[in-house]
């Protein structure tokens, strides 16, 4: 075994397989493998990761696991994720599958924020809804725009009013402790038509109207932040 890793870090794989069958060495073999797929996606070869998480079958699920947790880059742990729901469903749980979805909505999040984000969010990457409630607390609105417009499964209107209502709460609070005349809190949205919609936040409630009285749909295009 030492000799088989004393390998590996040396990147000599193919060595290593030959090793470990002529002395029918036990409880290697996804080890080597690992190392290798994790060599050929440090190189940028997605082509030979691809082709050989393939012909490993299920042993590549156990592998690429591993790999999530030792890699770093989002766009490489896309890959991964995406390679496990299109190449290995039919070997995964219900509920296995149903948090790799939730993980990839939430890698594609992350690749759609600055690099200093990606970071300050890496965190909640299973929690993607998590990420819109930060940014929205943080009043990030034109990355929200964009995220809700470029990823659609995460477009829940109730959800941005409730965690619009409860940034206004956090405003409301740090205006308090200033010396500012600031009486009324509220959510400006655009509906589709463009037609004004005014969240506005008492104590008890937050009421979402229309220019015309009637309960308007949010645009995922176009949302604001604003105390008046």
């Amino acid at each position: 075994v030492l000799l088989i890793r004393r390998l590996l870090s040396l990147k000599q794989y193919s060595l290593a397989r030959q090793i470990r069958h002529i002395f029918v060495v036990p409880n290697i073999k996804n080890e080597i493998e690992e190392s290798y797929v994790l060599h050929l996606l440090e190189q940028s070869d997605t082509t030979t990761a691809l082709k050989t998480l393939v012909e490993l079958g299920a042993d590549s699920v156990k592998i690429v696991e591993t790999l999530q947790e030792k890699i770093q880059d989002n766009t490489t742990k896309l890959f991964l994720v995406q390679f496990l729901m299109m190449n290995m469903a039919s070997t995964l749980s219900s509920e296995t599958f149903q948090a790799l979805s939730i993980r990839e909505m939430g890698i594609k999040v992350l690749l759609k924020l600055s690099p200093e984000q990606q970071g300050q969010y890496r965190k909640l990457v299973d929690y993607p809804k998590l990420i819109i409630e930060s940014l929205i607390m943080d009043e990030q609105a034109a990355h929200v725009s964009r995220l809700l417009h470029d990823i659609p499964k995460l477009r829940d209107d109730d959800m941005i009013i409730l965690y619009a209502s409860k940034a206004l709460d956090f405003r409301r609070t740090k205006t308090e402790e200033q010396p500012a005349e600031r009486k009324r809190e509220s959510l400006t949205l655009t509906t589709p038509t463009s037609t004004p919609a005014m969240a506005t936040k008492s104590s008890k409630s937050l009421t979402l109207t229309a220019a015309d009285g009637t309960p308007p749909r949010i645009s995922p295009l176009s949302i604001s932040l604003s105390l008046s």
